[in-house]
């Protein structure tokens, strides 16, 4: 079949369409949700699905559902009755995903596509007065003890120099630490890490080259609301610039180093079971080695975090 030249449009517009759809090629026909209840729900059934038991016995139970724009249909068996709720279908993220990569082109095969839709992965479900709730995440119980390990994928840097203020940045930072859940949603935090400006290819042919970075200890009080962990407290911390020439004569060697005392701010979005993405932001108020010694100084960091808990209190 040969097309003529008039109809090329058309065509690379079709072709573009069917290899773009991201939702239709990289979107499964089923999913996997887990619903997880409070203990006043003493059993449960999902309409239409298969349920799949993970390698931990504690584990909330995991159910594989078929795509489709239909909700799922979840019946709640408490001590008073039965309760039923409805899981609403809605885009998923790669249906959204055609903006980016095909400039939307992607939308119009997916449109009616039952590949489209997708339901929200983690659910708990609670009763409260008779009333369903429903929530991402299940509470972390009182006691609860957890491993915080975070790595850093931008830093931003406001220091004090020789010559007025640097603002560097740069990609390489690690965090460690250990959480305690003295209630349900709240916890104490403390941690130690690092940050810095360094870079690939910092050291390669002369020139300038301005070296920033931050050691640190923090100790913070954090809230849950939600998928959101907030955090504020105290932190401790060793800054460092460094400007310092590289195959220039005169040579150039300027550094500015100190502790100081601040504040410690973080934000963080919960995105599975243990990962996170969020930022700290980590202002020194007070620095002995400056002059006058309150002067305003930070280390931000982008990053993602792990949350591994140690020990497992029962709910």
């Amino acid at each position: 079949m040969i097309f003529k030249p008039a109809y090329y449009p058309a065509f690379f517009l079709l072709i573009s369409c069917l290899l773009g759809s991201c939702a239709t090629i990289l979107n499964s026909p089923v999913q996997t949700i887990r619903i997880d209840t409070d203990t006043s729900i003493r059993h449960m059934t999902v309409v239409d699905c298969v349920q799949i038991h993970g390698v931990f016995k504690k584990a909330p139970p995991g159910y594989i559902v078929k795509r489709a724009n239909i909700p799922v249909v979840i019946h709640l068996y408490t001590d008073t009755g039965q309760r039923t709720v409805r899981l609403r279908p809605r885009s998923s993220f790669m249906y959204w995903f055609n903006i980016y990569c095909n400039d939307g082109l992607g939308m119009l095969v997916d449109k009616n596509n039952p590949k489209r839709y997708g339901y929200p992965r983690f659910n708990y479900f609670t009763l409260t007065d008779t009333v369903v709730r429903r929530r991402r995440f299940a509470p972390v119980p009182q006691g609860t003890v957890r491993l915080s390990l975070a790595a850093s994928f931008a830093n931003i840097f406001n220091l004090k120099t020789h010559g007025g203020r640097d603002y560097p940045g740069g990609i390489f930072g690690l965090e460690a630490g250990a959480d305690y859940f003295y209630r349900d949603n709240r916890y104490f935090s403390l941690a130690a890490g690092a940050g810095s400006n360094a870079s690939v290819g910092e050291y390669v042919g002369s020139g300038l080259r301005y070296f920033a970075s931050s050691l640190y200890v923090n100790a913070a009080h954090n809230h849950v609301i939600r998928s959101f962990d907030l955090g504020y407290g105290l932190s401790f911390s060793r800054l460092r610039w460094r400007m310092r020439s590289y195959g220039m004569t005169p040579a150039v060697d300027s550094l500015v180093s100190g502790t100081g005392l601040g504040l410690s701010f973080s934000a963080a979005y919960r995105l599975g079971k243990y990962g996170r993405i969020g930022v700290l932001y980590q202002p020194t108020l007070w620095s002995p080695y400056l002059s006058p010694a309150f002067n305003y100084q930070h280390y931000i960091s982008i990053r993602f975090a792990w949350k591994l808990p140690l020990n497992r209190p029962k709910r």
